[in-house]
């Protein structure tokens, strides 16, 4: 019978973050058994291919088990250390699904009466939400594709403006 004095645990890390991940990079892992009880490591392997199914990618992190606490299969969640990056993002209430697609509105420009006049776009985002940053806490969407930096987006009555009132 094989021992267990160090134990590999596998993670699958979406596409987005994948380039940000490299190998030595510090990582937490917690197991599902032992809430409590924080172990501290390193990535040791990053696999070079994406699962086209799941689009996602493999790491590794090897655990010293001396122990025994940890078993095979166990649940585990594991937090990696990356270096911050800069995306473009808007409150989450600023987007809004619309049929098959997902749009925001962004103000075209303003007449001197007060009315102004809004383009609606549609936007790809990515479902995390950054919790770091001047607004920490506040619900926000990373726009992938269909805005740019410096573009004013509707925030509040998205909802009544995609209802055409």
């Amino acid at each position: 019978m094989g021992t267990r004095d160090a134990v590999r645990v596998f993670a699958d890390l979406h596409e987005i973050d994948a380039p940000r991940v490299r190998l030595g990079a510090k990582a937490t892992v917690t197991f599902l058994a032992y809430p409590d009880a924080h172990r501290e490591t390193a990535i040791d392997w990053v696999a070079q291919t994406l699962d086209p199914v799941t689009r996602t990618t493999r790491v590794r992190v090897t655990l010293a088990n001396a122990d025994g606490t940890i078993h095979p299969e166990m649940f585990a969640s594991l937090s990696i250390v990356t270096a911050p990056r800069s995306v473009l993002a808007v409150p989450r209430e600023s987007v809004i699904r619309m049929g098959e697609r997902t749009v925001a509105f962004r103000v075209e420009g303003r007449e001197s009466d007060g009315k102004v006049h809004l383009q609606r776009l549609p936007v790809f985002v990515d479902d995390v939400t950054p919790d770091d940053g001047p607004a920490r806490g506040a619900e926000w969407a990373i726009v992938l594709r269909g805005l740019r930096r410096g573009d004013e987006v509707v925030t509040t009555g998205v909802r009544e403006l995609s209802a055409g009132r």
